[in-house]
C-alpha cells in the first residue's frame, strides 16, 4: 500500500490499481486495508460504469477456507462472531458475486452454519432461521475426490492399510512416546518454577496455553512439533536476553501494540480465534459467555497484557441490561470486570464507540466512586502517553503490586462480580450472614 501511494500519489486507492488481488484472512481483518476496499466497492455500486477507471464494473469475492468465517460456537446455543466474520459481514454484500470454498466440514451448530450461509447469500438465508434442503441445493456444489476422478481428474487414491504392532504396542523407545514423556516432564518443571517464583494467575494461564500448543503440534506430527519447538526456543532465548538487558534500554519496539506477537513469540503459533477462545469464560448457570474482542500480548513476558472488549456504539457502560435475555442483570463494566478477574489479566480496555475506559484494579481502590474514577483516568492517561509496550506494562503493574504488598496488603473482592446470581436477581444481596465465631 505504501509503495502504491508513493508511485501513484497518496490519494490513489490501492484497490483500483489492479484487477485481481490475493490476500490473507489476516490482511482482510486489517482496517488499514479493508477501509479503502470498502470505499472502492461502494463507489462501484453507486457510480456504475461512468467512472470505470476508478470503480469496479463487476466484482467477485472468492473466499478460501470459508469455514473460518463461520462464527465460533460455545457451550451455549449462540455463535459468537469472530473478527473475520464481522469483516465479511461488512464487505461481502458489496461484491456482485461471491464464491466460498472449503474442504472442512462445519462445526455442526445450525446457528453458526446459517450465519455463514447468510454471508454467502442474504436473499435466501437468515442467521438462526431454518431452511429447506432445496434452498441449500441451489447454492452448494459438493465434490469428493471420487467424483473428480470420474470426471477425468488425476487424483491418487488413498489406501489405508492396517499396521500390525509386534506385541500389540509400540516399543518404549519409540520417538513419539519418548517426546511425549519429555514434554510432560518439561510441563511439570515449568509449573514448579512458576510456583516457586510466585507467578500470577495470568502467567500460569499463559504457560498452560504454550504447553497445550506444543502438545497439539506433537499429536499432528514430529515435523510440526519441531517447527513449533524452534519458535518456542527462540521465544525463551529472547526473554533471557531481555532479562539481561537494562529495563530502560533504548530501542524498544511498538510492534506488539500494533501488530500483535511476532514470529518468535509462542502466541504467534495461535490463530486469532484460538487465542480469544482461550481467554473466553462461560457461565452456563447464568446463560452467559464472556469473550474479549481482541488481545494485546505482553511485551516483556508470556501471556496477555490487555484485554480489549468493544461494545455496540453508544452502549451505556454503567446501565444494567434489562432485555430479558440475560439472567445476570449486570452492567457491561461489571461483565468486563468479571472476565478480567477470571482470566487473570489485570488490565483491559472497554470501548463503546465514543467512550474508552481503562479497567484495572484501581476500580477496587478508593472508598468512593469519584476516587475510583480519578484513578481510572490517571491510568488511562498513563496508557496513552507511553510510547512503548514495556513502559505501559510497568506503569500498570506498579499500582497493582502496591495494592497487594503494602503495609496492609489487600486482595480485592468485588461482591457483585463474585456472586452474580445473588446480586443479579430482583432483590439483590444476601439475606443473612452466618459465621462460626
Amino acid at each position: 500500500m505504501a509503495r502504491v501511494r508513493q508511485e501513484r500519489g497518496y490519494g490513489t486507492n490501492p484497490w483500483s490499481t489492479h484487477s485481481r488481488f490475493l490476500i490473507s484472512h489476516a490482511l482482510l481483518r486489517n482496517t488499514e486495508y479493508a477501509a479503502p476496499l470498502r470505499v472502492w466497492l461502494e463507489q462501484g455500486k453507486a457510480a456504475g460504469p461512468a467512472v470505470e477507471d476508478q470503480t469496479p464494473l463487476e466484482s467477485l469475492l472468492i473466499l478460501d477456507e470459508a469455514h473460518n468465517a463461520a462464527p465460533t460456537s460455545n457451550t451455549l446455543r449462540y455463535a459468537i462472531d469472530s473478527g473475520l466474520t464481522r469483516r465479511l459481514r461488512d464487505l461481502a454484500p458489496l461484491f456482485a458475486h461471491r464464491i466460498f470454498l472449503a474442504a472442512t466440514p462445519h462445526n455442526g451448530h445450525s446457528n453458526s452454519f446459517t450465519a455463514l450461509l447468510e454471508l454467502l447469500d442474504p436473499a435466501r438465508f437468515v442467521r438462526g432461521v431454518p431452511f429447506e434442503p432445496a434452498d441449500l441445493d441451489t447454492v452448494l456444489v459438493r465434490r469428493l475426490k471420487d467424483d473428480l476422478r470420474r470426471m477425468g481428474e488425476d487424483f491418487p487414491e488413498r489406501i489405508v492399510a492396517p499396521l500390525s504392532l509386534p506385541g500389540g504396542s509400540l516399543p518404549a523407545d519409540t520417538p513419539e512416546l519418548e517426546l511425549s514423556r519429555l514434554l510432560q516432564t518439561y510441563r511439570r518443571q515449568r509449573e514448579q518454577r512458576l510456583i516457586l517464583v510466585g507467578a500470577s494467575k495470568r502467567q500460569r494461564n499463559a504457560d498452560r496455553l504454550v504447553i497445550t500448543n506444543l502438545q497439539k503440534r506433537l499429536l499432528s506430527s514430529i515435523e510440526a512439533f519441531a517447527r513449533t519447538l524452534r519458535v518456542h526456543r527462540r521465544s525463551l532465548d529472547r526473554q533471557q536476553e531481555q532479562h539481561r538487558a537494562a529495563m530502560t534500554a533504548p530501542g524498544v519496539r511498538l510492534d506488539l501494540l500494533h501488530d500483535g506477537a511476532d514470529r518468535d513469540s509462542d502466541l504467534s503459533e495461535l490463530g486469532e480465534d484460538e487465542l480469544i477462545e482461550a481467554y473466553t469464560r462461560g457461565f452456563p448457570e447464568l446463560g452467559e459467555t464472556l469473550r474479549p474482542t481482541a488481545l494485546i500480548p505482553a511485551a516483556s513476558s508470556e501471556g496477555v497484557q490487555l484485554l480489549v472488549q468493544e461494545r455496540a456504539p453508544l452502549t451505556p457502560l454503567d446501565q444494567t441490561c434489562c432485555d430479558g435475555n440475560h439472567l445476570w442483570q449486570a452492567t457491561p463494566q461489571e461483565r468486563f470486570e468479571r472476565l478480567r478477574r477470571e482470566t487473570g489479566v489485570e488490565s483491559g480496555l472497554l470501548f463503546n464507540g465514543t467512550q474508552l475506559r481503562l479497567v484495572v484494579a484501581a476500580f477496587f481502590n478508593g472508598k468512593k466512586m469519584k476516587n475510583r474514577d480519578c484513578l481510572r483516568q490517571l491510568y488511562l492517561e498513563a496508557t496513552l502517553q507511553h510510547s512503548t509496550a514495556e513502559q505501559l506494562e510497568a506503569e500498570l503493574t506498579e499500582p497493582l503490586e502496591q495494592l497487594r504488598e503494602g503495609e496492609k496488603g489487600l486482595q480485592p473482592l468485588h461482591w457483585q462480580l463474585d456472586f452474580p446470581d445473588v446480586f443479579g436477581r430482583a432483590e439483590p444481596g444476601f439475606d443473612v450472614f452466618v459465621d462460626n465465631l
